[in-house]
C-alpha cells in the first residue's frame, strides 16, 4: 500500500471516513480470500490471513466520497458540455482566475466578481474555471437552492462552513443579484440575506485553510449601490 499516494486521494477526508475507507478496503480483502455464503463463512478452517492491498483501498475509494471534499452536483451538470472561449481576453481572465487560485496562501479568502449581462455563460464560465482548478471542495449557492430552503440564512452559513472546513476550497456565488431576491422597482432586496453574505465574506479563515469566492452578478452599479462592489479582490 502506498500510503503516501493514499494521503494525496483523501484530501478533505474526516477522521469517521478514512475509517470507512479502512473498513471498506477490508472487506474487499477479506471477500478475496475466505468463501462466504448467506453471511457465513464456509471454511471456518482456512488458515489463510487476508492482506489489505492498494487495489482495495483504489474500489474502496469510489465508494468514499468525503462529505466536505466533493463537487457540488450543479457543477458535475454544468460542466458536461465545453465552454467555448471565443475571444483571447475570455482566456486571459480564465488565467488569471486560475493563478490566483492555485496561488492563493493559506489563511487567506479571495473574493472574485464576474459581472455582466444575463444568459451570456457567466455561470458557465465560473464552474468550468472551479473544476479547471481541480481544487476538491466546491460549492454552490444559487437562486433555486435558496427557494427552497426553509432558513435562507442558515442554508448559507452552512455552505460557508463546509467550505471553512476543507483545506482548499471554492464557493460559487451564483447570480448575486437574484440571491438577495433584488428587484429594481424600488431598489429592494431581502437585507437580512445581504447582510449574511457580507458578515461571512469578511469573516476570518483558519489559518491553515484556504477559500475563493466567485461571484456572478449582472451589473457593477448594482453591486456597488448595494455597498458590495467594494468586498471583493
Amino acid at each position: 500500500v502506498d500510503l503516501s499516494l493514499l494521503a494525496s486521494l483523501t484530501k478533505n477526508y474526516t477522521g469517521a471516513e478514512l475509517a470507512g475507507l479502512v473498513r471498506n478496503a477490508s472487506s474487499y480483502a477479506i471477500s478475496r480470500e475466505v468463501a462466504i455464503k448467506d453471511g457465513k463463512v464456509t471454511d471456518p478452517k482456512s488458515k489463510v490471513i487476508p492482506r489489505v492491498e492498494m487495489n482495495d483501498f483504489m474500489m474502496a475509494l469510489d465508494e468514499i466520497v468525503p462529505q466536505f471534499g466533493k463537487s457540488s452536483d450543479e457543477i458535475k451538470v454544468i460542466t458536461t458540455t465545453p465552454f467555448i472561449f471565443w475571444d483571447k481576453l475570455l482566456s486571459t481572465i480564465g488565467s488569471e482566475i486560475l493563478g490566483k487560485i492555485k496561488s492563493l496562501k493559506a489563511g487567506n479568502i479571495s473574493t472574485i466578481l464576474i459581472t455582466g449581462d444575463q444568459y451570456i455563460g457567466k455561470t458557465k464560465f465560473v464552474s468550468h474555471i472551479a473544476k479547471d482548478s481541480e481544487v476538491s471542495c466546491i460549492r454552490m449557492i444559487t437562486a433555486e437552492k435558496l427557494l427552497k430552503s426553509f432558513d435562507k440564512t442558515m442554508y448559507i452559513s452552512n455552505i460557508f462552513e463546509q467550505c471553512r472546513k476543507a483545506e482548499t476550497s471554492i464557493l460559487i456565488l451564483d447570480g448575486f443579484e437574484r440571491l438577495i431576491e433584488w428587484t429594481s422597482l424600488g431598489a429592494r432586496f431581502n437585507n437580512v440575506v445581504l447582510q449574511a453574505f457580507v458578515s461571512l465574506m469578511t469573516s476570518y479563515i483558519d489559518s491553515t485553510k484556504k477559500m475563493v469566492i466567485l461571484c456572478t452578478a449582472n451589473s457593477d452599479a448594482t453591486m456597488t449601490d448595494l455597498d458590495v462592489f467594494k468586498l471583493f479582490d
